[in-house]
């Protein structure tokens, strides 16, 4: 087995994150290795024209979102990852699948961890997985935690 060197770990602040982080923290000891943890804010479209053209996004609103989730990630990290690893975190902006994908490649990664609701059903069709669709894409290994 080749060694690990670059554990890329996605959260999004819920309890099953919170397993996968302790997971990816708990590895890299184990392997010896560094995390990189991450959190994706999707660019949301701000405005729907009655006209039917396209919304726009307000720059100042999705910096807020990003400095919000920089402090959120910041005290998350500090509460569920342990200070002893070797570890840095990054705010993403964008559609979290392609996100997640893209801080794995640029890391050099050779796993990506992340949660799962294992959401069935409905559930599932309405409001999809990321994850799901992160191992879809993913070029690396993707090593999925149940909550």
């Amino acid at each position: 087995m080749e060694k690990f060197k670059t554990i890329v770990v996605a959260v999004d602040f819920s309890p099953v994150s919170r397993a996968a982080l302790r997971t990816a923290v708990g590895l890299a000891k184990q392997l010896a290795c560094r995390v990189k943890i991450v959190h994706a804010v999707p660019v949301q479209v701000t405005g729907l024209p009655m006209d039917g053209g396209p919304g726009y996004v307000d720059p100042d609103l999705h910096q807020q979102h990003l400095e919000g989730a920089k402090r959120e990630l910041e005290r998350f990290v500090a509460e569920y990852a342990d200070a002893g690893t070797g570890y840095e975190i990054e705010v993403l902006s964008g559609f979290p699948t392609d996100e997640v994908n893209r801080a794995a490649q640029e890391a050099g990664a050779d796993l990506i961890v992340m949660g799962t609701h294992g959401r069935t059903g409905l559930r599932h069709l309405i409001m999809g997985s990321v994850a799901e669709s992160v191992i879809k894409k993913s070029k690396i290994p993707v090593l999925c935690v149940k909550g």
